[in-house]
Order: structure tokens, then sequence, then C-alpha cells
């Protein structure tokens, strides 16, 4: 798990909020997919992520699971606390490029059926 620890600080710092520092994280090209975005583009992205944080007074992602088949994809499961809230749990699968930056998140909610 050669960039667990990049996939990590990403958290740390999304729910600190600090958009700016996620953006060192991410690649040109990256994309973000979730049940209500889908950008591509490191400007979008970080518009998207900044219109996140906008929503809400705090946000909160702590990491439960990692799930990986090689060095450059994880998929973990997470909880998300929006503003103290009930948490919901997310499976985020993110992709990284041979430098450890960001090219895709793709994040799917958990429905119990």
């Amino acid at each position: 798990m050669k960039f667990k620890s990049v996939v990590l600080e990403y958290f740390r710092l999304f729910s600190l909020k600090d958009y700016c520092s996620i953006e060192k994280l991410l690649s040109e090209d990256v994309a973000l997919r979730d049940w209500n975005i889908h950008v591509s583009g490191k400007t979008k992205v970080i518009n998207a992520t900044k219109d996140i944080f906008d929503s809400v007074n705090t946000i909160s992602v702590r990491p439960i699971s990692f799930f990986s088949n090689s060095d450059y994809a994880y998929a973990v499961l997470i909880l998300i606390t929006i503003n103290g809230g009930q948490g919901m749990e997310v499976i985020d699968v993110i992709n990284l490029n041979v430098d450890g930056k960001i090219e895709s998140i793709n994040a799917f909610r958990i429905e119990n059926i």
C-alpha cells in the first residue's frame, strides 16, 4: 500500500475543510464522482469540494477499512459525519498515478436493502 498515506491525508484535510491543501494532492486531470457530483479537472474538483465545505458547518471523515489490489488503487469504507449528526457510510474508490497524485475519486453511498 505504497500511497495509503496520501489517501489518509486526503481524508484528514477533507475533515479540516482545507481545500487549498487538498489541491496539492490532486493530479491536473482528476475526476470526482458521487451520487450528486460528476466533474473532471483540478479546478472543477476543487470548486465542487469548496461547495461541499460551504454547505456544512462541520464535516468529519473517518476511515474504517482499507482495501487495495495495487499500490495505486484503494477502496476505503469511511464514516462521514456532517454537522455532528448521524454518520453515513460511504465507500470511496481512489486511484492515484505513479507520482502519488489522486487521479479519481468515486464515492458510493451504502444503503441498506
